[in-house]
């Protein structure tokens, strides 16, 4: 008798196979925002075994809340990141589409306004903001396809 595929060893779903979601820190998704800047400190750079990019801690201005989020390359303990969409466009500051200038490498875009950020989440990969069309941004992603999402859609300045 032979053995069976890796694939049917995995579906089966025994504990060998399945995430070890035990070992999650937490969701990195962007903080709801109201429309005002928000700014926070990084306190710390944690890994995180659900993903492959290191996630920073940040605390958060005023409410010192404390939220994870990717971690952008050149990024430190003890820098402050601006969300929302009056932030600067410098290295690991969170605006919206419409915001940032064209040419600039973002990564953690949200597809739908508010969705948390779903496209370009891991380590070492960027996309670019190759232009603003009406209330549409145009995005080339890192496998060279270009997509439009919404302008007030959030993303993360850097790679």
């Amino acid at each position: 008798m032979g053995k069976r595929l890796i694939q049917q060893r995995r579906g089966k779903g025994t504990p060998r196979y399945r995430a070890p979601s035990h070992r999650f820190k937490s969701d990195a998704r962007y903080p709801r925002c109201s429309g005002d800047t928000i700014k926070g400190q990084v306190v710390g750079i944690v890994t995180d075994a659900a993903h492959s990019c290191p996630l920073m801690r940040i605390l958060l201005d005023g409410t010192f809340e404390e939220i994870l989020m990717l971690a952008p390359r050149e990024v430190r303990v003890g820098q402050w990141i601006e969300i929302g969409s009056d932030a600067r466009p410098v290295n690991g500051n969170v605006l919206q589409l419409k915001s940032i200038p064209e040419g600039t490498s973002i990564y953690n875009i949200e597809l739908l306004p508010g969705d948390g950020g779903k496209l370009v989440r891991t380590s070492g990969t960027s996309a670019y903001l190759v232009s603003h069309e009406g209330d549409k941004a145009n995005i080339l992603l890192p496998s060279k396809k270009n997509i439009m999402v919404n302008g007030d859609s959030r993303a993360t300045i850097g790679k």
